[in-house]
């Protein structure tokens, strides 16, 4: 089992950095813990820790089962998960679907800079 701790006020990009790599250990079949860490005054808030791991939970629906729902221990909040059975199957139809859509970006990306380049000057 792998454990994966959060705050209650845990910013955008460090919670899709954490979510990325909860989906690289289910990916090895492994079961996470997500926790919540409250610290002081933050304990008078625990709604903030139930909507992260909500949110956790949207996001990851179609590739975990939830063993445990949202466990509250003291200063703690805590929620287990386990990958489904076709996690395999069901990150690499997740990658195949991307991939379309990542080469016409890229290929758009492409002529948008050959568009802008300028044409180079020559002195007379």
């Amino acid at each position: 089992m792998k454990e994966i701790k959060f705050g209650p006020n845990t910013e955008e990009h460090d919670f899709n950095l954490k979510k990325n790599n909860a989906i690289k250990f289910l990916k090895q079949h492994n079961k996470v813990k997500f926790t919540i860490r409250f610290r002081g005054r933050q304990m008078a808030h625990k709604e903030l820790g139930y909507r992260v791991l909500d949110k956790l939970k949207a996001e990851l629906a179609h590739i975990v089962d939830i063993d445990s729902e949202p466990v509250s221990d003291r200063n703690l909040l805590s929620m287990v998960v386990s990958p489904k059975k076709d996690i395999d199957r069901i990150l690499g139809k997740d990658a195949k679907a991307a991939e379309p859509v990542a080469d016409a970006a890229i290929a758009t990306a492409v002529e948008v800079a050959e568009e802008k380049v300028p044409e180079p000057q020559t002195e007379s």
